[in-house]
């Protein structure tokens, strides 16, 4: 049986050098519970694989009214950073996945908003391609298949050595 899987595919015209996707943020919410469900505001969200948690700007904190939960240290490329304000969102992923009460930290993030981390990519398959001069970017949820292109070469090559015809040309 095949798990349900939220999959989406961003195609980019060009090559890029920042995965950007549309995104909700609404404050932490759990659509168990008998709440009302907070506003969700779309923004614009960047992928980062080099980034351990996600992260959010003091804009968007300030638009949706976030409480601080704690005060984190963030250890980033300059060095560490301390007493860095940490909330919880729900994020509203292109896919149509809800990620419930994610902790995020609140850094000055520019041309964006949103920075979906490892903390969320790790949940799934991602993957980025850059063929004929074009970026495509996927991502599902959950991970259903090991993505292996050494394995996937040394498969081509035992399929080619046990077909006569590999490497025959025919007009």
């Amino acid at each position: 049986m095949i798990p349900l899987q939220y999959n989406f595919t961003t195609r980019y015209p060009g090559i890029v050098r920042t995965l950007i996707t549309p995104c909700a943020v609404s404050a932490s919410w759990d659509p168990l519970e008998e709440k009302p469900e907070p506003v969700a505001v779309r923004y614009q969200c960047l992928w980062d694989t080099g980034a351990t948690i996600s992260a959010v700007t003091e804009r968007m904190v300030t638009d949706l009214g976030l409480p601080t939960e704690a005060l984190i240290p963030i250890q980033h490329a300059g060095g560490v950073s301390v007493d860095v304000p940490q909330h919880y969102v729900n994020l509203l992923l292109p896919n149509n996945v809800v990620m419930i009460g994610r902790p995020v930290a609140q850094l000055p993030l520019t041309n964006y908003d949103v920075l979906v981390g490892m903390d969320i990519i790790s949940q799934g398959d991602f993957a980025v391609s850059n063929l004929n001069g074009r970026t495509t970017f996927t991502f599902r949820i959950p991970s259903v298949e090991e993505f292996d292109f050494v394995g996937d070469l040394d498969a081509s090559k035992d399929s080619q050595r046990n077909d006569p015809s590999a490497g025959t040309h025919k007009d």
